[in-house]
């Protein structure tokens, strides 16, 4: 896991850094919409079960929450745990031997959080089918 954790921080900063650039030149998410961000979607023609993530996440750097949310669901939450992760679980292991829980609780979590993903996904995929999608 240590050797992910750069790639993680380095793709954290990026969303950051790009999030705070279309902010200061003014442009705007919805320009997103047009771009072909998904390779899934854009060789299939149908959403994946991440469509929508990062522009959700350069949202939720702009706090823009209600735009995020629309973008998909699981943005926001995604954000806090990866910016807890990246900062903050450091910190605290220092001072508390946490590798313990968090390695007993690790299967539970991911698992969890695959079935919201694609909890998620078949409510939009849903939506989409009648048309509020």
């Amino acid at each position: 896991m240590k050797a992910f954790k750069p790639w993680a921080t380095a793709a954290w900063l990026c969303l950051a850094a790009a999030s705070i650039l279309m902010k200061a030149t003014n442009i705007s998410l919805r320009a997103l919409d047009r771009a072909p961000l998904c390779l899934f979607r854009f060789w299939t023609g149908l959403p994946c079960p991440g469509c929508g993530m990062t522009r959700s996440l350069l949202a939720a750097f702009q706090g823009q929450w209600r735009l995020s949310y629309r973008y998909h669901p699981l943005g926001i939450p995604l954000l806090a745990v990866w910016t807890s992760w990246l900062f903050f679980l450091p910190l605290a292991s220092d001072r508390w031997n946490l590798a313990a829980p968090i390695k007993r609780l690790r299967p539970w979590v991911e698992g969890a959080a695959i079935v919201a993903i694609f909890l998620v996904y078949a409510i939009r995929m849903k939506a989409g089918m009648s048309g509020q999608f």
